[in-house]
């Protein structure tokens, strides 16, 4: 997972197909000798690389070998897990790309409300190919667990929290009065997931996946939402509802966590890109939403528009921003933000103690 399917990958990249060359060799007698432990697995991650190869034309085909693949490896406690992407590429054979995470630990939270149960998978990137990731975390149709990508929590610190922590401004207050609420110091922002910030962030951002499973991957959006939207598609649409949804029961965590992100929601605002596409969007409906603020349709608010939002923030107590959040995803979803309690933590435990 970290070196010899990297290997067939960057060959597959480099020759535009499948070759029965050194890599895949070396792979097959690797796999071949899994099979004790996970049996089947040789002939799936063989059919997921074939299928992969063919390209645009298998792209739905390769998720679900892709998903087959990793449920053998989870039936079997062998504690990794892929992710699979092929992007077009015109004149060229298109890119093809598998990404391999080691299972750190996988959680069961229950949903208050509904006593639903859904699982969380915390995986670590393990393969040295040089492609960076962007989201966090992912919840798939396919799938019956939602994945969080641990690693990717000090890269967010750094560059997205960090630097306004640094700020003497409003929001660089809010920042790091919410860090000493929630328990947290300076040097927190560089201990990743060790550390009392990154395991509150790790806890709000899996509320987020969990969001998206729980509520589905493509709600209906809501009437407000159809109207702040009109313009666009209505996949896109209810891709931007989806976010709203889930950064609403990513705040409704704690009032100090929902403080923090508020406010790195407001700084991304003022920013060129953090307006843009489907978290842009989503952004700003959030803070309309929460804050109460004019919902602005163009693509930059003013300053007094930001500082009004930001104002607003620093006025609420912890009750009422909470009531805040309760009420928007009520009004737009009909019931308040779901509240996801942790049942249970074991995988990585079995798995250590049973295979070292």
């Amino acid at each position: 997972f970290s070196k010899l399917l990297p290997q067939v990958v960057l060959d597959m990249e480099k020759y535009g197909k499948l070759r029965q060359a050194a890599p895949l060799f070396n792979l097959r007698k690797s796999l071949h000798l899994m099979e004790a432990w996970a049996p089947g697995v040789s002939n799936i991650a063989d059919s997921l690389l074939s299928t992969a190869a063919r390209g645009r034309y298998m792209f739905h085909s390769l998720r679900r070998v892709r998903d087959e693949f990793n449920r053998l490896l989870l039936e079997h406690d062998v504690p990794y897990y892929v992710s699979s992407r092929i992007l077009p590429r015109h004149g060229s054979p298109d890119l093809f790309y598998l990404l391999s995470y080691r299972i750190s630990s996988c959680s069961v939270y229950r949903e208050a409300r509904t006593k639903r149960d859904f699982s969380v998978l915390y995986l670590r990137r393990v393969d040295k190919l040089n492609i960076m990731e962007s989201y966090m975390g992912v919840a798939e149709e396919e799938e019956e667990f939602v994945t969080v990508i641990v690693d990717r929590l000090s890269s967010f610190m750094e560059q997205q929290i960090k630097p306004v922590f640094d700020r003497h401004d409003l929001l660089g207050n809010m920042v790091a009065e919410s860090v000493d609420e929630l328990g947290a110091g300076p040097d927190d922002l560089v201990r990743g997931v060790d550390g009392q910030l990154g395991k509150n962030l790790l806890q709000g951002l899996t509320r987020h996946e969990l969001h998206h499973r729980w509520m589905g991957l493509e709600p209906e959006p809501p009437a407000e939402l159809w109207v702040f939207l009109m313009d666009y598609t209505n996949n896109f649409a209810r891709a931007v509802t989806s976010e709203v949804g889930a950064f609403l029961g990513e705040l409704a965590y704690l009032p100090a966590y929902a403080r923090l992100r508020l406010a790195l929601l407001l700084d991304a605002l003022g920013q060129p890109l953090g307006r843009k596409g489907v978290y842009g969007r989503a952004r700003v409906f959030v803070i309309h939403k929460i804050l109460g603020v004019e919902l602005f349709l163009g693509q930059r608010p003013s300053a007094e528009w930001l500082n009004t939002a930001a104002e607003g923030l620093e006025s609420m107590d912890d009750d009422d921003l909470i009531k805040a959040i309760d009420r928007a995803h009520e009004e737009l979803f009909g019931f308040p933000a779901p509240r996801f309690v942790l049942v249970d933590i074991n995988y990585a435990k079995r798995v250590d103690k049973e295979h070292g």
